[in-house]
C-alpha cells in the first residue's frame, strides 16, 4: 500500500531520476513504520501538495524553493521538511541557522525608512554580520544563540536609526548631543551594539566621527550557591521520573560547567565506552565519568532511535541528544526548555560551576578538561583567587 501510494505521488522511476526524488522515494519506502509513513503523507496534505509538484515538475526541488513555500507551510513544517529532505539526500544540506538568518534579514531590512539608512544598515548586514557567517567553514556549525544575536545587532540599529529619524536627523548628520541623549536611556549592552555599528559607519564615512560608548563589559560573576547546585544534581541523579537525557545533560551543566550549544552537539563519537570505563571528551584530554551518571550515559546511547518511524534516513550523524528533526540535534533553547522543568538555570548553574572548578584546579588544566580557551580559563582562576603564573611548571607542559 505505501509503495503504491508512493509511486502515485512521485511517479514512477523514469520520473523520480528526472526530478530528484528517488532518495526520498527509497527512503521512505524503507520506513520502519509503513503506517505512520501513510498517515503523514495522507494528514499532512500541504507536504503532499508540494511533493506532487515537484513530482509533475511544477517545482524545483531546491532550498530556495522551500523558502518561497514557507508562508503556506507555516516555518516548523517547511524546516521539518528540508531537514527530512537533507537527511535522506534528496538535498544538498546548508547550515540551517544562517539560511533561517538570511529569510529573516530582507523582509526585516525591507521595512526600514529613510531610504538612506535602510541602504546603509542593509550594506552593514551584509558585511559584517552575513558575510563572516556565509565564510565560516562547513564543520563550523553555526550556534543558534549566533544567529538570535545577529537578529539583537540588526534590531537594535534600526531602533537606534528610527529614533534619530524621528528627531529629524539622518546618520549622515549626526550630532554628538543625538548620541549622548540616546545612550543615556538604554542599558549598557544595547549602546554596545550600536557602538560597533558606528565605529564601522564612521570607518566607511557613513556617518560624522562622534563619540559611542563601547558599553560596560563585565568579568564573569558566578552565584557562590553550591549546596544549592549539589541538590540540583543529586535530584537530577537519583530522583525518579525524570529522562535520561535530561540527567545526562543537566549534569554536563552543573558538574562540568558545558555551555548548552556544546552539550546539544555532543555525539556519541565524543564518548569512550569500554567495559567498566565510561569518559567523554569535552577537551583535549577525556573526563572520566563515575557511577551512577556513567550507567545513564550508557542507557543514553543504548536508547537512541536515530531512524524517526515514517522514514529511513541514510546515515546516523551520531548526535548523543536527538531533535525532534530528522537528522538534527536537539535545539538548544529546547533544551534549556526542558532542563529549566528541573530547576536548572543552565547560565547561572554553569558559572557556578565554573568558579568552583577555577578554585579547585590550575587554569591550565580547566582549559584543557573542559574545553575553554586558556584566556577564558584564566579568567576564572583570578576570580576564583587563583593565578596561572602560580603553576609555570603546567604552563610549560601545555605549550
Amino acid at each position: 500500500m505505501l509503495h503504491r501510494r508512493l509511486r502515485v505521488l512521485l511517479g514512477d522511476e523514469a520520473n523520480r531520476r528526472r526530478t530528484g526524488l528517488t532518495p526520498l522515494f527509497e527512503a521512505l519506502a524503507a520506513a520502519t513504520a509503513p503506517r505512520a509513513t501513510l498517515d503523514w503523507l495522507n494528514k499532512d496534505y500541504k507536504i503532499s501538495a508540494i511533493l506532487g509538484r515537484v513530482a509533475r515538475g511544477e517545482l524545483a526541488l531546491t532550498p530556495d524553493t522551500l523558502d518561497r513555500l514557507e508562508p503556506v507551510l507555516d516555518a516548523g513544517r517547511s524546516r521539518h521538511l528540508e531537514h527530512l529532505l537533507v537527511a535522506t539526500g534528496t538535498l544538498p544540506a546548508r547550515d540551517p541557522v544562517l539560511a533561517a538568518l538570511e529569510r529573516w534579514c530582507d523582509p526585516f531590512l525591507d521595512r526600514i525608512g529613510p531610504a538612506e539608512h535602510a541602504q546603509l544598515l542593509r550594506t552593514y548586514a551584509h558585511w559584517h554580520i552575513l558575510r563572516p557567517l556565509r565564510a565560516r567553514p562547513p564543520q563550523s556549525a553555526i550556534t543558534e544563540s549566533t544567529g538570535y544575536s545577529a537578529r539583537a545587532r540588526l534590531k537594535c540599529v534600526a531602533a537606534f536609526l528610527d529614533w534619530l529619524a524621528h528627531r529629524g536627523h539622518c546618520l549622515s548628520e549626526v550630532q554628538q548631543l543625538d548620541v549622548d541623549t540616546w545612550c543615556a536611556r538604554q542599558p549598557p549592552h544595547r549602546i554596545k551594539l550600536v557602538h560597533a555599528f558606528t565605529a564601522w559607519a564612521s570607518t566607511h564615512k557613513a556617518m560624522p566621527p562622534v563619540d559611542v560608548p563601547a558599553g560596560r563589559t563585565s568579568e564573569p560573576v558566578a552565584p557562590i550557591e553550591h549546596d544549592e547546585r549539589w541538590a540540583v544534581a543529586r535530584r537530577l541523579l537519583h530522583a525518579p521520573d525524570i529522562s535520561v537525557a535530561d540527567r545526562v545533560a543537566g549534569v554536563l551543566v552543573i558538574v562540568y560547567a558545558q555551555p548548552l550549544t556544546r552539550i546539544n552537539r555532543l555525539t556519541v563519537s565524543d564518548l569512550i565506552m569500554q567495559p567498566g570505563r565510561v569518559a567523554i571528551r569535552l577537551g583535549s584530554s577525556p573526563i572520566e565519568i563515575p557511577e551512577p551518571l556513567a550507567a545513564y550515559v550508557h542507557e543514553l546511547v543504548a536508547d537512541r532511535r536515530p531512524q524517526p518511524r515514517k522514514v529511513h534516513i541514510r546515515s546516523d550523524p551520531g548526535w548523543l541528544f536527538l531533535g525532534a528533526n530528522p537528522g538534527r540535534p536537539i535545539s538548544q533553547y529546547t533544551l534549556a526548555s526542558r532542563l529549566r522543568r528541573h530547576g536548572i538555570e543552565p547560565g547561572r548553574h554553569r558559572r557556578a560551576a565554573l568558579y568552583q572548578l577555577a578554585a579547585e584546579m590550575p587554569a591550565a588544566v580547566v582549559a584543557d578538561l573542559l574545553g575553554i580557551s586558556p584566556s577564558t580559563a584564566n579568567i576564572w582562576s583570578r576570580l576564583a583567587g587563583r593565578s596561572w603564573n602560580a603553576y609555570p611548571m603546567l604552563r610549560t607542559e601545555q605549550h
